[in-house]
């Protein structure tokens, strides 16, 4: 499912989501932005960036990190993220 994020009123970004996932930042979150990775970030009230491929991936283990098989970082499937250790 394709969604559109204003990242901080300077663009828009399409971004591709499983379902669940789409639903649950549509109805929590409203804030987006870019972090120098170029991935796409939730920012939480503290001001604290959380990227989004966490959350789909239900991965807040800091030692991890995730690489995009298809290379596209809008495709936030859960089948296109693959977790890697952090070296």
């Amino acid at each position: 499912m394709k969604k559109r994020l204003e990242i901080f009123n300077s663009f828009v970004c399409n971004v591709d989501l499983d379902n669940d996932i789409y639903f649950m930042i549509t109805d929590r979150y409203n804030r987006f932005k870019v972090d120098v990775n170029n991935n796409i970030c939730i920012v939480n009230r503290k001001g604290i960036r959380v990227p989004i491929w966490r959350i789909v991936r239900k991965c807040f283990n800091k030692d991890l990190t995730c690489r995009y098989k298809d290379g596209d970082n809008t495709n936030l499937k859960r089948n296109n993220l693959e977790l890697i250790r952090k070296t």
